[in-house]
């Protein structure tokens, strides 16, 4: 619901531009914020699958360590990632694909950064709703359900707990 009023509004603020008065406006919503440039380079690329898990490489590759009070930063960071997963996947069976390669996340999340017990917030109360919602339409589910008991192996924090609903069907 609070898509369709958010959509409502930006139309009619939108609908009497032109071309060039929206790509100005845009352009200064890209310069107010990273995450807003991130999410504008999306719209309309190609191959978005391979940028968002891209993404999500890059995040496991890192070797930065997010001090307490870089934490808004680093949270802010995962959570849109997930927002993009929502938004821009190209299918709910890689939106699936991509939001479990996301739960592959927490180890780092949790061992590169001075976590207080919220970042793990972000894949019970962020992530977990989304793979649901794209989970009760999948049809095939036994590939992820075999995805999902490998990581049940490596599960180090607790975190991956929460996918154990998803072996039951």
């Amino acid at each position: 619901m609070r898509k369709k009023h958010f959509q409502k509004i930006l139309e009619e603020k939108f609908q009497p531009l032109n071309r060039e008065e929206l790509v100005e406006h845009l352009s200064t919503l890209a310069q107010r914020s990273e995450e807003n440039w991130q999410y504008i380079q999306m719209i309309g690329s190609k191959d978005l699958y391979a940028k968002l898990q891209s993404k999500i490489e890059s995040i496991d590759k890192s070797s930065y360590y997010y001090k307490y009070n870089e934490l808004n930063d680093f949270s802010r960071k995962l959570t849109n990632l997930i927002n993009e997963i929502r938004d821009f996947a190209p299918s709910g069976d890689e939106a699936i694909t991509l939001l479990l390669s996301f739960f592959e996340l927490d180890r780092r999340t949790i061992e590169g950064s001075d976590d207080d017990g919220v970042m793990s917030m972000i894949f019970t109360d962020e992530a977990l709703p989304l793979l649901r919602s794209f989970w009760k339409d999948c049809e095939n589910k036994l590939p992820h359900q075999e995805r999902i008991k490998e990581m049940l192996l490596k599960n180090y924090y607790g975190i991956r707990d929460a996918l154990e609903e998803f072996l039951v069907e």
